[in-house]
């Protein structure tokens, strides 16, 4: 699916909405999961389970770890005890614990540990409710019509929402060349999404 806009701005602001009902959605190519926190969170999960994991992985969680003030999950300077690592050689949780200066055991969540905010954290159990694959690719993009110019998907959703500089514009062709873009983008299946605000196109 791609839903698309006139402008950013519109963009954005469907995208609060597309996250508010539980989606997993990218916008210039960015997913609004990091896969950063997901591998992180993954991680965690492994070693909480008794699992040795692979010393790129330990690094890659390392980097997430806030490593000062009261949220702090490990002790400065224990990524370079990691570098001084074989890069083939795996780890407990218990040896990051008493050996690579990591500061939680089993019994805390991966949201504690990287400090997740609680809106992140709502929005991923969102997922999780919907039954996301939280690793795969996002299957909704959201993009604005120029950005879009070229491309195609199987479904696409037009924002009929526009602004008054747009509407009032005294070359109108502009305007219709850029909704043109949009309804022709739809390979199979395309939807017309009516704006309640005052400036927008009439297709």
């Amino acid at each position: 699916w791609t839903i698309m806009a006139r402008t950013n701005s519109q963009v954005y602001e469907l995208a609060k909405w597309v996250r508010n009902a539980g989606f997993k959605y990218s916008i210039k190519g960015r997913s609004s999961l990091p896969e950063s926190l997901v591998a992180s969170l993954l991680t965690w999960e492994e070693l909480c389970q008794d699992k040795k994991v692979g010393l790129q992985r330990i690094k890659d969680l390392y980097k997430l770890l806030p490593k000062q003030g009261r949220n702090a999950s490990v002790k400065r300077g224990s990524s370079k005890l990691l570098d001084a690592q074989d890069p083939t050689s795996e780890l407990s949780l218990n040896e990051l614990r008493f050996s690579f200066g990591l500061m939680y055991g089993a019994e805390t969540s991966g949201y504690d540990v990287l400090n997740v905010s609680g809106g992140e954290r709502d929005y991923i159990d969102a997922l999780q409710r919907r039954g996301e694959d939280l690793t795969s690719a996002p299957r909704i993009k959201l993009s604005t019509f120029h950005a879009m110019k070229g491309g195609e998907d199987d479904n696409c959703v037009v924002y009929n929402g526009s602004t008054r500089a747009c509407v009032e514009s005294k070359h109108p062709d502009d305007e219709h060349r850029a909704f043109y873009v949009g309804v022709t983008r739809a390979k199979e299946r395309l939807y017309i999404l009516q704006s309640s605000d005052s400036w927008r196109y009439t297709i």
